[in-house]
């Protein structure tokens, strides 16, 4: 439910990784994404000249949350140093919170970059890949054959959703997409600032 006025909207930010350009189009007569194509061009906003800082996730989302480059934020790659890990201070994050905005993130198998860095998120709804993850994947991996047993029902959902969001070829979007709408739905008067 959306929970912010005219003067504080509720925000929403759609991330994805690896899109071409020739793979989006912000149009609702697009072929190539015709309901995101119509989403963006009714409410979003759109930039023909936008280039990523650096050709890998991490430091690219950090780079949009902090306007720093990757050199000088010092998230150039996974493996980012301790004195690197809180960037919370210099985030747009910090300053939604600071207008009163409950700031979350959902996101799947590119999402791990959100809890490796704190970027000022209230709350990241992301895997992890520690390593009770790695196992639970390569457990599932082994043994494909369950994978529909477990993946149909509740019970199986909820013991195995963070090896499945850790899945980079078997991902559901509808993992993402459920968790996304529990968040919003949430009765927090503040409003939200969601990044998907």
């Amino acid at each position: 439910m959306p929970t912010g006025g005219p003067e504080r909207p509720d925000v929403l930010l759609l991330m994805s990784d690896s899109w071409r350009a020739d793979h989006f189009e912000c149009r609702a007569t697009s072929e190539l994404t015709p309901r995101l194509g119509a989403l963006c061009q009714k409410y979003g906003a759109t930039h023909l000249r936008a280039y990523p800082p650096q050709p890998r996730t991490f430091g690219s989302v950090s780079a949009l949350f902090t306007g720093l480059p990757p050199d000088k934020s010092g998230v150039l790659h996974m493996m980012v140093r301790r004195e690197h890990r809180d960037l919370s201070g210099r985030s747009l994050l910090r300053r939604f919170a600071d207008l009163g905005y409950r700031t979350e993130a959902v996101a799947g198998f590119v999402g791990d970059v959100f809890p490796r860095v704190n970027l000022g998120f209230e709350r990241i709804h992301a895997p992890t890949f520690g390593f009770a993850t790695i196992i639970s994947e390569f457990c599932l991996r082994a043994h494909p054959l369950i994978l529909p047993l477990v993946s149909t029902n509740a019970f199986g959902r909820d013991v195995i959703e963070p090896a499945f969001w850790a899945f980079l070829d078997l991902a559901d979007p509808g993992l993402e997409i459920a968790r996304a709408y529990k968040v919003a739905a949430e009765p927090d008067p503040r409003p939200l600032f969601l990044t998907v």
